[in-house]
């Protein structure tokens, strides 16, 4: 794999790939492109999580802010500003940036297939040892691409298994992953359930 360049990313946008929408070019740096928090956040509406579990519409909590108070320890899942699109060659990684994380405030690294859309949620978690207040267009991450060494042979968009394509600030769909346990003791369950009934 390479590392995309400034000059790469800027040809490739000026040929008409949306890959940041919509793009500053001074958020574009040598290697990345800073990303920015935007105004919408969700929380879980839970108490208690299994993996694998359903998570119903009820259990989320969706708003928007324009400032976002984070006590320290706290966890905030917050949508970023740019609606992001990953070339089918290219895979995508999103990392926090080094003034971020030299505050203490922790942001979830996050991998993109070749073929991903949406605007995604970052994870950011406050170790700061106070309390820090979260504004939306603060840039807190940056994208980074990089080539495969050949097209691959399953984009994300197309395959079977797309629970984020074209999100919106979505919530873990783990639950929706056939290939999870969870899902697996589920159908096992439900099968047992109808042919000996719930007693």
């Amino acid at each position: 794999m390479t590392a995309l360049s400034d000059k790469t990313i800027k040809s490739m946008i000026d040929d008409g790939l949306k890959i940041v929408d919509p793009f500053d070019s001074d958020c574009l740096q040598p290697s990345s492109i800073d990303l920015r928090l935007g105004s919408s956040s969700f929380r879980y509406n839970l108490e208690r999580y299994t993996l694998g579990d359903v998570i119903h519409d009820e259990d989320v909590i969706h708003h928007t802010f324009t400032e976002l108070p984070l006590k320290n320890g706290d966890v905030a899942y917050i949508g970023i500003f740019e609606k992001i699109t990953i070339p089918n060659h290219v895979i995508g990684f999103v990392m926090p940036r080094s003034s971020i994380t030299r505050l203490g405030i922790h942001i979830v690294p996050t991998f993109m297939n070749p073929g991903y859309s949406g605007i995604m949620p970052l994870t950011i978690v406050n170790h700061t040892g106070m309390s820090i207040m979260l504004k939306p267009g603060c840039r807190v991450a940056q994208l980074i691409l990089f080539t495969l060494d050949s097209y691959p042979g399953r984009i994300y968009k197309n395959g079977q298994d797309v629970k984020y394509f074209d999100e919106n600030v979505s919530p873990s769909k783990l639950h929706e992953d056939p290939r999870f346990f969870g899902t697996h003791i589920r159908e096992a369950m439900s099968t047992l359930k109808s042919v000996f009934g719930n007693g």
